[in-house]
């Protein structure tokens, strides 16, 4: 692999998968400059607890998820339509995401700023395949990799990094 360069403000989420009921969705997470994602329990639970807060749909305990995850790696056009929701319908922060973002206009920078677009990112393309393990709300120790076009996503311990090959 050639040397790598991180890109900054990648918008990632992570798709919890219920054993009945309806399966959570978490997110966003963001990458840092050095392209890597941190991921910590105290966020998922914080996504969780909004989920909870949103009243939209009927949940389980996350604890009654399956013992996988997926990591997705969105495209523009799901940031757009996050994007367009949070400023005309769900206007307001959620219980979690008051932890999480601090105010809606961070959040709302989170999409804004997203370097998605600079990502040949294809609809599907994520961690699913590879089954991340999951264990009572925090990420398990894995390390896989998956490549699309020049772009690799690593997903280890509680991170993901994204690096663009030269």
């Amino acid at each position: 692999m050639s040397n790598p360069r991180g890109l900054a403000n990648v918008i990632f989420t992570i798709h919890l998968y219920a054993r009945r009921k309806n399966g959570f969705d978490l997110g966003p997470y963001l990458s840092d400059d050095r392209g890597v994602v941190t991921i910590t329990e105290a966020d998922m639970r914080d996504d969780v607890d909004a989920t909870y807060d949103s009243g939209l749909m009927d949940y389980v305990s996350v604890e009654n998820c399956h013992t996988f995850m997926e990591i997705r790696l969105e495209t523009e056009e799901h940031i757009r339509q996050a994007l367009h929701s949070r400023e005309t319908v769900w206007k307001n922060l959620l219980k979690g995401e008051k932890e999480r973002w601090g105010s809606m206009e961070n959040l709302l920078r989170a999409y804004r700023e997203s370097s998605n677009c600079r990502l040949n990112v294809h609809e599907g393309f994520s961690a699913a395949s590879r089954r991340l393990g999951w264990k009572a709300s925090r990420i398990a120790s894995t390390s896989s990799r998956l490549r699309s076009e020049n772009e690799e996503v690593q997903q280890r311990a509680g991170e993901v990094r994204l690096t663009r090959g030269g």
